[in-house]
């Protein structure tokens, strides 16, 4: 929660037990809290700003407030004794009734917060910038018109050096909330309290220029482009230029070239015929892959899962087309005068993404020879990589599964990748832990999946192993974490082909 809804809640507190107390027996200071109060909601409105789930406290302190004015005001004397059973046990009834109030008013901030962002540690500020790109050379296969062209969202973190009228970005702006929370289904004010929420990522600011040029890394997104931006903050401090790609007719929004929202209208065609090839028959093919005893199995099993997903493996190439269409126009960037020129280092291209974008990351590692290193973030591999086996070092990072807990659900990619490979699972996570979302409040991260991990642990866990595997295989620096089990993370289950 934020300062100074603490000190509001908190003062509430105060107040409503300060009414057990007799009125001849209180101390006269406490006839000025509900005042104080009203001072603190001003306050918390004007500096921090209104959100819904503060709504109960501001109530409750105009109730409070109103009820004990009087005992403020100048000559205000205590009623007579002739009511004071009756005064008193209104009071002990207003009072518990308040408490109950003041619970519901305190759980709606706690469960939703505004969370923080954790501080990159890097030595580089950060800059970021938005970009919608055509490509004039893939037609548009899943709309009606044939003029159409397949296009991407791109958001852009990089290493800045900041003038000083630069303004951070916000997490998510209240249309974007709200495009997100109506995506799933519930009441599209549920997330406004995202567009409080500040980063440390600079708009349009200037790359810095102090050690280019900068390794790049690709994400896919599955889901939101903003839900691994503590990620791409950590990465572009540390001198890389992070790529975040919006895939087309998947994600609940994108953003437009000046960072407007455009929403996903989850009625499409595709996107249904995409879901309803999940069935219950390749839900339990996948299954089979996980209880596989030998690599024979699980390549049978796996086979059989990529048979039953004919439209999902043609999409997945299109992300993987997407990401060297990418590439593409970010040589053009490299090259041209302007915003990037000459200060991306596309022979240390690194390829990650969340979930099916983890599984793109892959797709395109085993048929682009510009990967250079990738990381698969809780993402069920398939596709391709069946029959081209990793021929860079990759990185398997999953949650613990619930119904195999000591079980690698990519293992056999992992045994046949032909370069360094590392597999490692999370103690306490779910998917979806990873990224922001472990942030964002204990009714997201805990309640809704059963993970136990705390959010900001989970965060250090993620960024610190990316980080390493990163810095070794694109920058060659020394990662000893990727040697094998850390005593220093006893919840990360590891294991390497160095």
């Amino acid at each position: 929660m934020q300062i100074f809804e603490i000190l509001i809640l908190g003062m509430l507190l105060l107040t409503l037990i300060g009414f057990f107390v007799p009125r001849s027996k209180r101390p006269r200071w406490m006839a000025f809290l509900p005042s104080l109060i009203v001072f603190l909601v001003l306050t918390h409105l004007i500096l921090e700003g209104f959100r819904w789930q503060m709504v109960p406290a501001y109530v409750l302190t105009a109730i409070i407030f109103l009820a004990t004015v009087r005992g403020i005001l100048p000559g205000a004397e205590p009623q007579g004794k002739t009511s004071s059973r009756k005064r008193k046990a209104l009071t002990i009834i207003g009072t518990v009734l308040g408490l109950l109030m003041l619970i519901i008013a305190a759980a709606l901030p706690a469960l939703l917060p505004v969370f923080r962002l954790p501080e990159p540690t890097g030595p580089h500020d950060v800059g970021t910038r938005y970009f919608y790109w055509s490509d004039k050379g893939r037609p548009d296969t899943y709309t009606l018109d044939p003029g159409d062209y397949r296009e991407v969202s791109i958001q852009v973190w990089y290493p800045a050096e900041l003038t000083g009228d630069e303004q951070p970005i916000r997490y998510m702006r209240k249309e974007a909330g709200r495009a997100f929370t109506e995506s799933l289904g519930f009441p599209s004010p549920l997330l406004d309290h995202f567009e409080l929420v500040r980063t440390h990522a600079y708009l349009d600011a200037n790359v810095s220029q102090t050690q280019t040029p900068y390794p790049v890394i690709t994400y896919s997104t599955s889901g939101l482009m903003s839900s691994h931006m503590t990620l791409f903050e950590e990465l572009a401090s540390h001198g890389y230029v992070v790529v975040c790609i919006g895939h087309p007719y998947w994600n609940p929004f994108d953003y437009g070239a000046d960072g407007e929202v455009l929403p996903f209208d989850g009625k499409n065609e595709y996107y249904k015929a995409w879901w309803e090839e999940e069935t219950d028959i390749v839900k339990e093919a996948k299954g089979q892959i996980t209880v596989a005893k030998t690599t024979e199995a699980q390549e049978r099993a796996q086979r059989r899962h990529n048979e039953l997903k004919p439209i999902a493996i043609r999409d997945l190439r299109m992300w993987s087309e997407d990401i060297g269409f990418v590439l593409d126009e970010l040589e053009k960037l490299n090259s041209e005068s302007g915003f990037l020129a000459g200060t991306l280092d596309l022979e240390r291209v690194g390829i990650m993404g969340f979930s099916k974008g983890g599984a793109a990351a892959g797709q395109f590692c085993v048929t682009d020879a510009r990967c250079k290193a990738g990381i698969n973030l809780t993402g069920f591999m398939y596709g391709d990589i069946l029959d081209n086996d990793l021929p860079q070092p990759f990185l398997f990072m999953s949650e613990e599964e619930t119904w195999c807990r000591d079980c690698f659900v990519n293992d056999l990619f992992y045994k046949r990748s032909e370069s360094a490979a590392y597999q490692m699972k999370i103690r306490g996570a779910r998917h979806g832990s990873f990224g922001d979302p472990c942030l964002w409040g204990a009714l997201v991260h805990n309640i809704a999946e059963g993970a136990t991990i705390d959010g900001e642990r989970m965060t250090q866990i993620q960024n610190l192993y990316t980080m390493a595997f990163f810095d070794q295989h694109l920058k060659g620096l020394a990662a000893p974490l990727l040697d094998g089990p850390s005593p220093d993370y006893p919840e990360v289950v590891f294991a390497s082909r160095n």
